[in-house]
């Protein structure tokens, strides 16, 4: 069966399923920067320093690869079971990791905390496409893009605490960086299950199970080389291989896909839309710029202007409100005004923000720091509102599942290429204070460079998406 839009849901319902998907993207972003926090605490507490990478490195490819895979399952089998499943396999591996008793074994819970992660954000997306009305989603998609904002200032602060208490409810601290995933994960799951409607049958698909194989052979090799290649050796035998192997799966991948046609889990129809696959490549493309720029502020205000973790947390919070109240904001414009025109100054916004950081020193003050956080924060409030409206208006409803799951699959690429490349861009080019300026310089090049991909897109008028 195929996710088809069910009629238009209670008040309640509406209101109780958007709290538990929000949630649940709320729950996945806070375990990414919690862990990071935590993670050298843990990696000292466990054993196995030298394997501590691989944690982080599991869960981000499990999480990219099922990303795709759990919004076409939920095109065929429906939303409700798929988002269960979802949240069910990523609290599983939360309690798992909980209860890991030594590096390799957190790396595999890591893993099984990845699959589950990866449907949270691309189902919530689709199911709220499937409940409401272009006007009234995007208000309830602002909140999940302010998860985000929030969980990079939260984050940080509840790692560090974990990382630090020595024991909370007579359990070590570190272990409470994932078990406390659990009653915020079961809060989103009872909402979510309760409230939404069960799956309208449809159209009988054939299940691309060769297809999810060969996205694996193809991706896991790129994002394994992204994080280790510069260990490695760019030119060493396995650098190579990671290479040979993703562009053999890349190619049977397109072939396979081709000959699945309308049942292929990346259905090749979707990219011969020319928004579709414009708005999705400015979506890569920005993505490498945004998540990188993250990385290289706390970076800028801890390692070069010297402020404590919990400092250079504060100074993120005017970046927060600016991408929550943004967005807020420029969904419903979106919606009845156009989308590209706001998608050009949103990503050029972001650039010249980025080309300000890139003149901040160590003595530069306080008070511009927060200016151009804030300025950064109002172009990407915009743009992930504005990208989002632009990717749903340009497939059909019964794609919209699929269509969020490449939408989120191609952020999440770009945001590892983005901050692999520019965190070694920024570490490798001689003094951080000057290395990270060329850095920002980088981001704004590449976020300028996004911006000129939608001119390249027709128009297209709010009476010609509702058609």
């Amino acid at each position: 069966m195929s996710a088809v839009p069910v009629p238009a849901p209670a008040p309640r319902t509406v209101a109780a399923v958007s709290a538990g998907l929000l949630l649940g993207v709320l729950l996945s972003a806070l375990d990414q920067m919690i862990v990071a926090a935590a993670l050298r605490t843990i990696a000292g507490r466990l054993g196995g320093a030298e394997v501590q990478a691989w944690a982080m490195s599991a869960y981000l490819v499990a999480s990219v690869v099922s990303t795709p895979v759990y919004a076409k399952l939920s095109d065929v089998y429906g939303r409700r079971p798929l988002y269960i499943a979802s949240v069910g396999v990523f609290l599983a591996g939360s309690l798992l990791c909980g209860l890991a008793w030594s590096m390799p074994a957190l790396a595999v819970f890591r893993a099984v905390q990845g699959l589950g992660a990866g449907g949270l954000m691309a189902l919530a997306l689709a199911i709220l496409a499937d409940l409401l009305p272009p006007e009234r989603r995007v208000r309830h998609q602002a909140w999940l893009g302010a998860a985000y904002a929030v969980a990079s200032v939260a984050g940080p602060v509840l790692g560090g605490f974990f990382a630090g208490a020595g024991t909370v409810l007579g359990i070590d601290g570190w272990r409470w960086a994932f078990l406390v995933n659990l009653p915020v994960g079961l809060a989103a799951l009872a909402l979510v299950a309760g409230a939404l409607p069960r799956p309208v049958r449809g159209r009988a698909q054939r299940i691309d199970l060769l297809g999810a194989a060969l996205l694996v052979a193809a991706v896991v090799p790129v994002l394994l080389l992204a994080e280790f290649g510069a260990e490695w050796g760019w030119a060493s035998p396995a650098s190579a291989a990671a290479g040979a192997v993703a562009a053999a799966g890349t190619v049977l991948f397109v072939r396979t896909e081709r000959a699945m046609g309308d049942d292929a889990l990346l259905p090749p129809r979707l990219f011969r839309s020319r928004t579709f696959t414009l708005v999705n490549a400015v979506n890569f493309a920005a993505g490498i710029g945004i998540f990188g720029g993250l990385l290289l502020l706390p970076l800028h205000l801890q390692a070069v202007m010297g402020l404590s973790p919990t400092a250079a947390g504060l100074m993120l919070v005017p970046q927060t409100a600016a991408i929550i109240a943004a967005g807020r904001i420029a969904g419903p414009i979106a919606v009845h005004g156009g989308h590209r025109p706001m998608l050009v100054l949103s990503v050029a916004w972001m650039a010249g923000s980025a080309a300000g950081f890139a003149a901040l020193g160590a003595d530069s003050p306080l008070w511009a720091v927060g200016l151009l956080a804030a300025a950064m924060g109002l172009g990407t409030g915009v743009f992930f509102q504005v990208v989002v409206v632009a990717l749903q208006d340009g497939v059909p409803p019964e794609d919209v599942g699929v269509a969020s799951g490449l939408f989120t699959f191609f952020r999440q690429i770009g945001g590892t290429v983005g901050t692999v490349a520019l965190g070694a861009l920024a570490f490798g080019l001689g003094p951080l204070e000057d290395s990270i300026g060329t850095a920002y310089l980088v981001v704004a090049g590449v976020l300028l460079a996004s911006a000129l991909l939608p001119l390249a897109a027709r128009p297209q008028t709010a009476s010609a998406r509702r058609g």
